[in-house]
């Protein structure tokens, strides 16, 4: 399994669901799979909000078939006497394609995202140090080079999107937006 990291421009969201909408995503998505590296963005995570991911289409389509059936969803209410039962009935149901994880960049906790800088700038600094000119055409360090990669992508979505948000004035309102795929 593997994180994506997105940045959206704006989401929309209904309660703890919000639409997926690719026009609102800027740039490609920062992929995360090396275990150490994940374990970094477990630890961020939770200052997040958990939300499910629900396809617009999928959503129309749910709300064009239950007009296709309103005559008997009248049919059927015309003989109910519970009100809480009628509200029910009129809920819609949406398929949920994915859940993720995200949080408007100017509601963050600062203290969490430090504790993610300090993380990303230890694991440079281990990893760093265990290429040497023997190591460095060997099989054996791939996992780091894979890892660095990662953490040097990440940084880069930080300071593009969180950290540094004065140099669009438009991405303070966006969100950070993590998909465990």
């Amino acid at each position: 399994m593997s994180y994506h990291l997105l940045f959206a421009l704006n989401l929309e969201q209904q309660d703890s669901q919000i639409f997926y909408n690719p026009e609102a995503f800027v740039g490609n998505p920062v992929v995360i799979s090396v275990p150490e590296v994940k374990k970094l963005i477990d630890c961020f995570i939770p200052n997040l909000e958990l939300v499910a991911v629900v396809e617009k289409e999928a959503a129309k389509k749910t709300s064009k078939g239950k007009k296709s059936n309103s005559d008997e969803t009248k049919i059927s209410e015309s003989n109910l006497d519970s009100e809480p039962y009628k509200s029910k009935t009129n809920t819609l149901l949406r398929e949920v394609a994915a859940e993720a994880y995200v949080r408007k960049v100017k509601d963050l906790d600062k203290t969490s995202l430090e504790e993610l800088c300090s993380g990303i700038a230890i694991y440079l600094t281990n990893n760093v140090t265990k290429i040497s000119a023997e190591s460095l055409l060997s099989m054996e360090i791939n996992p780091v080079f894979s890892g660095l990669r990662e953490i040097i992508d990440l940084r880069n979505y930080l300071l593009n999107f969180v950290k540094n948000p004065n140099k669009k004035k438009i991405y303070r309102e966006g969100y950070i937006y993590i998909m465990n795929v």
